[in-house]
């Protein structure tokens, strides 16, 4: 699809049914979007000096509200800066144990927005912090959180990745995670 389609339908707001989102991750506002380069920053300075280097990626996000994640987490301090438009976020603050029946599961089958308590009754136990953030507006997302997006119609977006430091918080966030391994297969054999 051309950009320009892509765009028209930004424009109409129709509600045809389909979700149209542009995204890829791996710095693709860079890599893709040069011409709208000019009108944003290569990086966050205060978040280069924070974390003592540039961002490993930088992505440009836009989509109508119907587009939405699956809860996830990634391994990057996440600057998230709304151009355009609203952003709703769930930041999930407790750790929880998806994996039933199954020896991996490459995703969280688990839906944030509406969730079955009877499949996945730990969930009950997570606080989740609410946030939206509007045009002008910055998100820092810390590495390992867990979260799920939803937006308004049209919301631009463009977030920098910066890479997390291995170092002993995540040694010990790996520590913890096997902990509750241990747990639940002598809890729930």
């Amino acid at each position: 699809m051309l950009f320009s389609v892509f765009l028209d339908i930004m424009e109409s707001n129709d509600d045809n049914g389909e979700i149209f989102y542009v995204q890829k991750q791996n710095s693709n506002f860079t890599e893709e979007f040069a011409a709208l380069q000019a009108d944003a920053e290569a990086d966050v300075p205060w978040a280069t000096t924070a974390f003592g280097r540039k961002p490993d990626a930088v992505n440009f996000w836009m989509g109508v509200g119907r587009a939405v994640t699956s809860m996830h987490r990634d391994h990057y301090e996440n600057i998230y800066c709304v151009r355009a438009a609203t952003y709703h976020r769930n930041l999930e603050t407790g750790a929880f144990d998806i994996k039933r029946g199954a020896a991996t599961v490459p995703w969280i089958p688990l839906d944030a927005a509406n969730p079955d308590y009877e499949k996945y009754p730990e969930y009950e136990c997570v606080s989740a912090l609410r946030c939206t953030a509007g045009a002008g507006d910055v998100l820092y997302l810390p590495s390992l959180w867990f979260h799920h997006v939803r937006q308004s119609h049209a919301c631009i977006a463009i977030n920098y990745w910066y890479d997390m430091e291995f170092d002993i918080k995540y040694c010990y966030y790996k520590f913890l995670e096997s902990i509750k391994r241990v747990r639940n297969d002598v809890c729930n054999p």
